[in-house]
């Protein structure tokens, strides 16, 4: 990420230039944002993304015009919508949107706010069912933060707001699902992130639904391959667990 990076390179500099034994300075939000992205890496660690949530709530209240707190605020809700305790999901998806939102008003020209405002609406209309999602113009939220995510940074997080859009039209109801329409946003996703963990769990869903089981295991054995230890742990092991349950129920 464009924020942290900036942080490392500080933090590196300051150590090589600084005196042996002398702390280096560092502004508040950007010892911050090392220590948030350390609790992104171990999201899946208990608490962490609670003690992210808060910190990133406090720091809110101090920073309101920074959009890295507002776009990182909707990523963490996004992995507790994803993730937590399903009673508490549907409001950590509403959250991690509206954070997004604010992300996306302040930095119009940046990807992030709009592809996790995006991201949060899938489990948002998954945990308030059908009905609420129709009353509440999910879909159309989506598409709004999703075609706008895709026409800033189509490759960013290997291809997210790409298998985003892949996603979103594998999985709505009939008449409105679109798999060769989701093949193509899917297969250019790919292509940014081809061992990208959520990009061959959804091929492998995709070619199931449309009927391929052995290519569906073939990116399956893939995704299995991962070895959490070389990338993004959390979102490997949680697709890697959601691809073990796929295999399973192919025939």
């Amino acid at each position: 990420m464009v924020h942290v990076r900036s942080c490392a390179l500080f933090l590196l500099l300051g150590a090589v230039l600084s005196p042996p034994g002398q702390a280096t300075p560092q502004a508040p939000h950007e010892a911050a944002e090392v220590s948030l992205e350390h609790l992104w890496q171990t999201r899946d660690a208990r608490g962490a993304t609670t003690r992210a949530i808060r910190q990133l709530k406090e720091e809110r209240l101090l920073f309101p015009e920074n959009a890295s707190i507002h776009w990182q605020l909707a990523r963490f809700h996004y992995w507790a919508a994803s993730t937590g305790p399903e009673e508490d999901r549907a409001a950590h998806a509403e959250a991690g949107w509206k954070a997004g939102m604010v992300a996306q008003e302040l930095a119009p020209d940046q990807v992030e706010g709009f592809y996790w405002a995006a991201a949060c609406v899938g489990p948002w209309a998954d945990n308030v069912g059908l009905t609420t999602a129709m009353r509440l113009g999910l879909s159309g939220r989506f598409e709004d933060a999703g075609f706008a995510a895709v026409s800033l940074a189509p490759a960013h997080d290997e291809g997210g707001p790409l298998r985003s859009l892949a996603r979103y039209y594998m999985t709505l109801p009939f008449p409105f699902r679109d798999l060769e329409r989701s093949r193509d946003y899917l297969d250019r996703a790919l292509l940014a992130g081809p061992r990208n963990p959520a990009n061959l769990f959804f091929l492998a869903d995709l070619e199931d639904r449309e009927g391929h089981p052995e290519q569906a295991r073939a990116a399956l054995g893939q995704l299995l391959e991962l070895d959490p230890r070389s990338g993004d742990a959390p979102g490997i092991l949680r697709y890697q667990a959601l691809g073990r349950t796929l295999q399973e129920g192919l025939s």
